[in-house]
């Protein structure tokens, strides 16, 4: 019990500090940037009324991200504590302790990360578009530094979503579509070079 207890309190700070910092660093830094270029005085600084909102959504980011992390608090443990069963898997020449161990925490931080890069990114675009105005921005032709900062969270998901079809290759090892259990010819054929192309 105190095992249980332990790791579901060490997974709900890392998982929710670690989704909250990022969302709450991309939050801030888009706040900043986008109230020194709009057109506002030099020292104008952004209204509580639209930081109070932001801190309240980077708190429920850190308790829903802390609560799902401390749910899977067995998958971690298994992770931590695992190893190799010295079986080699015949289609991608992994070992079996990866599949049991390794992949299921793969895919839990891939799930989350991109669960919170999506978010940032909307956040992060509306805070833009707020700081400077819809009367000052062009959204045809909107400013480097919102360009570059909202392309980098949207290329952060599209990495997140092409290593999603990476572990659905793994994942085929559990697939059901054939006679038997496993990697069956059309998996193994078509949908792991399918997945690479994605």
């Amino acid at each position: 019990l105190t095992t249980r207890y332990l790791s579901q309190g060490l997974a709900f700070l890392i998982g929710g500090l670690l989704a909250f910092a990022f969302f709450t660093l991309n939050w801030m830094f888009a706040l900043r940037r986008s109230y020194a270029g709009g057109n506002r005085p030099v020292d104008a600084r952004p209204s509580r009324f639209l930081r109070i909102p932001l801190w309240v959504i980077s708190a429920a980011v850190f308790v829903v991200a802390g609560l799902f992390t401390a749910d899977q608090w067995v998958t971690w443990l298994l992770f931590s504590g695992g190893g190799d069963f010295g079986i080699v898997d015949p289609i991608f020449g992994r070992d079996v302790g990866f599949y049991v161990f390794a992949l299921p925490v793969l895919t839990i931080v891939q799930d989350t990360a991109l669960s919170i890069v999506i978010l940032t990114a909307v956040v992060t675009l509306v805070v833009y578009i707020i700081g400077f105005g819809l009367d000052g921005l062009d959204l045809r032709n909107p400013p480097l530094r919102m360009r570059t900062h909202v392309l980098a969270l949207i290329g952060g998901i599209v990495l997140l979503f092409g290593l999603g079809y990476l572990l659905a290759n793994f994942e085929l090892q559990y697939s059901t579509r054939g006679f038997t259990y496993g990697v069956g010819f059309t998996d193994a054929v078509v949908a792991r070079w399918v997945n690479y192309a994605l």
